[in-house]
């Protein structure tokens, strides 16, 4: 089938009218306002997310060390703990989805409104300090050296 080149006046003819297309003014204060609020929003999303893909990957690996030691039950119900406590002063983290398989921060990024850089550090620090804090009352000084040790030489079991 060939495509049919369609005119101006070939649509006036029919009946269609077309929308006058407005282009701005490029060298408008209002137009280049536009452009920096739509580049500081890109930014924005894109420190929130390199920073919800640093906390990923570091709770992942906190994840992979302490499960096998402790077992996938006991660590989702330290990470529920420590992530109830932490919403007390952070309620975003209740976004956070804890599973057998590990943490998803994907609900959090979603969720996640305009905060400082600072702030999103902040609250995640907050929640692995919570952990450690779980960790070190259920099992002990003993046990969270070597955790930690062990999270220190990258080393898995």
């Amino acid at each position: 089938m060939k495509a049919k080149t369609v005119t101006g006046s070939d649509c006036s003819r029919q009946g269609y009218e077309f929308m006058a297309l407005q282009v701005p003014d490029s060298n408008s204060d209002e137009y280049r306002q536009r452009i920096e609020e739509y580049v500081a929003v890109q930014v924005a999303n894109a420190r929130k997310q390199e920073i919800l893909t640093i906390y990923t990957d570091l709770l992942d690996g906190i994840w992979q060390r302490m499960a096998p030691t402790l077992g996938r039950m006991t660590v989702v119900a330290m990470v529920e703990r420590a992530q109830r406590v932490t919403v007390r002063h952070h309620p975003i983290l209740r976004h956070i989805v804890v599973t057998r398989e590990g943490i998803d921060l994907t609900p959090v990024g979603e969720q996640m409104p305009a905060a400082s850089r600072d702030e999103l550090h902040s609250t995640f620090k907050e929640f692995i300090i919570n952990i450690v804090d779980v960790l070190v009352v259920l099992t002990g000084d003993v046990l969270i050296r070597q955790v930690v040790d062990d999270f220190d030489s990258g080393e898995t079991a």
